[in-house]
């Protein structure tokens, strides 16, 4: 009866012995510091197969929050690019500071990156620009940042696209003298059988007339370049579309009249 009021580790105490878990053991066992063994407490836990992952496996989404801002097509998704975008960011971010740094108008800057004076920047000669602002891209780099400078698929860079994505722009406002450059006519090139028996083209303006704007500052800049795949699409409606109102407005006296009658008309089906 006497021991039957006593837990057993309670008597094996009593006789000098002490009851461990084998858990305490264990842990001991792995995370106590023992001479002339490597302390490695997670030694156990890197013997699995390299495909091996731990948790929950789940999809991941087709689109990020990007496109659905955008509202991307499916076709459009970055899937996974968000990376690729934010090095072109960061290359095109420093070529800004460069430019604005070094020149103090955008046709001096430009005339820097066109080598061959013809109005226009190709892939070797942004590579050599990139290289003088001592940025060594490699092949894939430069030409993802060559695709998103060049809008319209042409190959080449124009003096607007230049000014849109390699340049602060809003802080080179167009001098007076900038709107008369003219550029020499592009010759063809021989070893393009395209452009074999192609004439020069005649001089024209760097600048074009349409595509000078005025800022809020009243100073003379270049229009901005929306990429294609950065135009939100207008095919949608909001509950404030429909009536045509605006935020913060007062509701005009036809939006009063059609409420009224819509309310008078709820009250006789009634």
């Amino acid at each position: 009866m006497a021991k039957s009021l006593y837990w057993l580790h309670e008597l094996q105490m009593k006789r000098g012995a002490k009851v461990v878990s084998k858990r305490i053991d264990d842990f001991k066992e792995k995370f106590q510091h023992k001479l002339g063994r490597v302390f490695d407490p997670i030694a156990e836990t890197m013997n699995v197969h390299p495909d091996h992952t731990f948790g929950a496996c789940l999809r991941p989404d087709d689109y990020g929050s990007d496109d659905l801002i955008y509202n991307r097509l499916p076709s459009e998704y970055l899937r996974g690019k968000d990376r690729e975008r934010a090095m072109v960011a960061a290359v095109r971010h420093h070529l800004k500071n460069v430019n604005c740094e070094r020149f103090d108008s955008l046709v001096t800057a430009f005339r820097h990156y066109d080598k061959k004076a013809d109005g226009v920047i190709d892939k070797d000669e942004l590579l050599e620009a990139c290289e003088q602002a001592n940025l060594h891209l490699d092949e894939k780099l430069l030409d993802q940042l060559f695709d998103y400078c060049d809008v319209d698929n042409d190959g080449l860079i124009s003096y607007l696209e230049f000014a849109n994505y390699l340049t602060w722009k809003d802080k080179m406002p167009l001098k007076e003298y900038e709107e008369r450059v003219v550029i020499k006519g592009r010759k063809p090139d021989c070893a393009n059988p395209a452009e074999a028996n192609a004439e020069e083209s005649e001089p024209t303006l760097l600048i074009q007339p349409q595509d000078i704007v005025l800022n809020e500052n009243s100073e003379k800049t270049l229009r901005t370049l929306l990429r294609p795949s950065n135009k939100v699409s207008s095919h949608y409606k909001t509950t404030s579309s429909d009536i045509n109102a605006v935020v913060g407005a007062v509701p005009t006296i036809c939006e009063y009249v059609k409420a009224f009658v819509e309310i008078r008309n709820d009250q006789q089906t009634w």
